[in-house]
């Protein structure tokens, strides 16, 4: 069992536990949905709307969900994962100060 694994086993029990003390109407389905059927449980899914097929990091994230750079590119689209902070860039995620 990997590390994201036990996480993800951890918080389960944890809002199971937290279901059980408020008397909410908690089921298992509330627990261990999966959405969007990355195989990572709603419960700790940083990104709950991954679309069908694609491969997804321990938080549950795709390369066409995440922004590694954070210059506005996602990663699956991004030719310049490195952008420095701040340079503007083009539609590839490239600095501007790089396409001579």
């Amino acid at each position: 069992m990997n590390n994201s694994q036990k996480i993800s086993k951890i918080v389960s029990l944890f809002i199971f536990t937290l279901c059980l003390v408020t008397f909410s109407n908690c089921s298992d389905d509330d627990i261990f949905k999966d959405s969007d059927n990355d195989k990572i449980k709603d419960s700790v899914d940083a990104c709950p709307n991954t679309s069908p097929g694609e491969t997804v990091d321990a938080n549950g994230c795709s390369d066409s969900q995440k922004d590694t750079d954070e210059d506005g590119v996602t990663d699956g689209l991004d030719l310049c994962p490195d952008t420095p902070s701040g340079d503007s860039i083009d539609l590839n995620g490239c600095s501007y100060i790089y396409l001579d």
